[in-house]
């Protein structure tokens, strides 16, 4: 029971030391796997820095993506081939988190939720028919969205959409293989937020070829977008990506331990920088976008009391993150 040694697609630590074991064919069908057993989870402590309700617990409705971006390891994980549940499947898994669990809201973790809008709107139905007192958020890329697909979505219980942004710098995005542009984004948030949705920003700090002049096109961009939040971290090659293999190539990983694989630490610098203003510029961007009086006011008028508890959690915890990185460099 005890040996996981004989059980392909595993990676684990026994006796400190980490054992892979052989790797496993991926599954085609994924709405044969069963409904993970959630009752094991102490759901107390599931909250995420966005989270507006409690209890929240995630849930992924695919995997694979199709996309060439060179940092992200979700290819190298589970494929290219883009593999989802049928709405019927979702749902009696949404049905089991409501009902079985009183779940108030899901954090839907796929890396690409709106990659096949019909099947989205689909999932969208049931939700919108069974009326629950739920609310959930999701990824969504920026040429994957329609105004008549979020507009579902809300309808259905959505209230947050997180976007892959990375970066304020054409070319930057050019090279790290994103497939979208500048404009596509700022019509992509606009669209959200008239949508009524709140919208999130992820961005990184350090991609090859980054300047001081790209990096502050960065954090202006991420202003500019009128986002609600914005999360800010390394750019990291994550062993299986091109940009591992370009890191290692060129000399600029810093730190090699799986241990250190973390969006807040700076383990790789690609960049002509000095390693410790490199560090400098994620706290940077932190205190430029949520220091802003505008910004401020606005959160204040807009939280709820339950919202605002979490945003205080979430605001502390992402605090946290900024102090690590500094004290540790």
């Amino acid at each position: 029971r005890d040996d996981f040694s004989k059980i392909p697609g595993l990676g684990f630590k026994k006796e400190n030391q980490v054992i892979l074991t052989s790797f496993r064919d991926l599954i085609p069908d994924i709405n044969i796997l069963p409904i993970p057993s959630y009752e094991l989870f102490n759901i107390k402590k599931y909250w995420g820095p966005y989270t507006s309700r409690t209890p929240f617990m995630i849930m992924t409705r695919s995997r694979g993506c199709p996309f060439l971006c060179t940092f992200c390891g979700v290819t190298k994980m589970f494929g290219r081939r883009y593999r989802v549940q049928t709405p019927q499947r979702s749902i009696k898994e949404v049905d089991y988190l409501v009902n079985q669990l009183g779940i108030k809201e899901i954090g839907f973790k796929d890396s690409e939720f709106t990659l096949d809008p019909r099947n989205v709107e689909e999932f969208c139905d049931l939700l919108i028919e069974r009326n629950y007192d739920l609310t959930w958020n999701c990824n969504g890329r920026v040429n994957h969205v329609t105004p008549s697909l979020l507009a579902k979505m809300k309808r259905a219980g959505c209230y947050s959409i997180t976007y892959g942004i990375e970066s304020g710098d054409q070319k930057i995005l050019d090279n790290i293989k994103k497939q979208i542009t500048l404009p596509q984004i700022r019509e992509t948030m606009k669209m959200t937020r008239e949508a009524g949705l709140q919208v999130i920003g992820n961005f990184m700090i350090g991609n090859p070829g980054d300047t001081r002049k790209t990096i502050k096109k960065t954090i202006d961009f991420a202003k500019e977008l009128k986002l609600d939040y914005a999360y800010f971290g390394f750019t990291t090659p994550f062993p299986g990506t091109e940009l591992r293999d370009e890191a290692i190539k060129n000399g600029w990983i810093l730190d090699k331990s799986m241990e250190a694989v973390k969006y807040e630490d700076c383990i790789m610098n690609a960049t002509s920088l000095p390693t410790q203003e490199l560090k400098t510029y994620l706290n940077k961007a932190y205190r430029s976008f949520y220091f802003r009086p505008s910004y401020i006011f606005k959160r204040l008028k807009k939280l709820s009391r339950n919202e605002m508890y979490n945003s205080v959690r979430g605001a502390w915890a992402i605090f946290k993150d900024g102090l690590r990185v500094k004290f540790n460099s």
